[in-house]
């Protein structure tokens, strides 16, 4: 009976590198829904910011957005490979 309480720290470690790859996910999707504009701030892709005087068009910085995505997709890679890795050992 007292097997079925037990928790291996391998399945916690796995259930870690899970939690983390949905964080990353909702994270990516958050990005998306709320870019980084041209006009230099975020705003909901819905309610795009209003034009300035400065600035004629303001349009989502697909630069900035790829580069905020790289990031979460790789710190999220590096952990989910650590936590797996320690799952090895």
């Amino acid at each position: 009976m007292q097997a079925i309480w037990t928790i291996s720290t391998r399945n916690l470690k796995c259930d870690k590198a899970l939690r983390v790859f949905w964080i990353a996910i909702v994270l990516i999707v958050l990005m998306g829904v709320v870019p980084p504009w041209t006009s230099g701030g975020h705003a909901p892709i819905f309610a795009a910011p209003e034009r300035t005087y400065f600035r004629d068009r303001v349009e989502v910085d697909i630069a900035r957005l790829l580069i905020q995505w790289v990031l979460v997709a790789g710190v999220g890679g590096a952990l989910i490979w650590t936590l797996k890795t320690q799952n090895v050992g």
